[in-house]
């Protein structure tokens, strides 16, 4: 199941935010331990663990003014996500490796690039082997049950609109000012700034996919494509690291040159994800919060509906 798909989505049959907030969490924990439990591949189950665990952490944050417990719960699912990363980040580094490939391949030679794969499979292999996984598989399924047991227990001071209004605004507002520092210093680490709160942004438009359909699925294929120049950028800037591994087997010429191409490749996407992230965030925090919460009242009261007996506008038009 995708984390944005039903039931991890606000839906018009809730009977309030609070309901929806604590059935789309317990979906997500379920899902989450079904997934741990399934015979996929150590990494596979593990990074779908974490995108759930992100979602829900996403799902907190739309609701962290009126929750009092926000930072708790959030705290529990980030401490239960990092004590894995490790057992999905050897597969990651793998997988960027193999990607770029042929990149690689141009700038390294075909040995190197070879030699650099190898040596990424073969950590993945130890650390997946080491003593310990079995551990702290069990460690996250403990921390996934017990705040699936906190779940009836949550609960919001504001409800309907109210209550998802002030943390879409601060989650923009924190976007923006992201994207600001992105585009005055346009350091690797702002660009993986901005990467986390439209992250966050996206998951919020996510969340209320079903409420307007054309204007948030066409918010959220922007958010998506943003996203996903902003992943590029970051398995780049993965990727310049990930040449340590080959000390001593290749001249200083080579890790020179293979440095400047892809800093090269790396500095020609950022106008590209500037771009895409303005428009992203043109719309001022509250004019967004206001916006998505126009959406979802008029979702909510019934009134984009049809009537039962009205003919459809294919026929009307006729």
């Amino acid at each position: 199941m995708r984390p944005d798909a039903p039931p991890l989505v606000f839906s018009v049959n809730d009977p309030s935010v609070e309901a929806g907030l604590k059935r789309i969490a317990e979906a997500g924990l379920s899902t989450a331990l079904e997934d741990l439990e399934s015979e996929l591949p150590l990494a596979d189950k593990v990074h779908r663990v974490r995108e759930t665990i992100r979602y829900l952490r996403g799902l907190l944050k739309i609701v962290a003014p009126a929750f009092p417990a926000h930072r708790k719960e959030a705290g529990a699912l980030r401490r239960a996500a990092r004590g894995v990363v490790d057992l999905r980040d050897s597969a990651a580094m793998v997988a960027i490796a193999r990607e770029a490939q042929p990149f690689l391949a141009t700038t390294l030679g075909h040995d190197l690039a070879h030699d650099l794969h190898a040596l990424l499979e073969r950590d993945r292999v130890e650390r997946e082997a080491l003593e310990d996984t079995g551990r702290r598989l069990a460690g996250l399924k403990v921390a996934l049950l017990s705040a699936s047991d906190r779940v009836g227990s949550w609960a919001l001071t504001l409800d309907e609109g109210a209550a998802l209004s002030d943390g879409i605004a601060e989650t923009v507002g924190r976007a923006q000012g992201a994207l600001a520092i992105a585009e005055r210093r346009g350091q690797a680490a702002d660009f993986e700034a901005l990467r986390k709160q439209v992250r966050h942004h996206r998951c919020h438009t996510a969340l209320l996919r079903s409420t307007m359909g054309g204007p948030m699925e066409a918010h959220l294929a922007l958010a998506d494509a943003t996203l996903e120049a902003l992943d590029a950028h970051r398995d780049m800037t993965l990727l310049s690291a990930l040449l340590n591994r080959l000390q001593g087997r290749m001249s200083p010429g080579i890790q020179n040159a293979a440095s400047e191409a892809i800093a090269t490749r790396r500095a020609s996407m950022e106008p590209v994800i500037l771009g895409l992230a303005r428009a992203l965030l043109a719309e001022e925090p509250r004019g967004v919060a206001r916006r998505f919460v126009t959406y979802w009242e008029v979702w909510r009261s019934g009134s984009l509906a049809p009537a039962a007996d009205a003919p459809s506008s294919a026929i009307a038009a006729l």
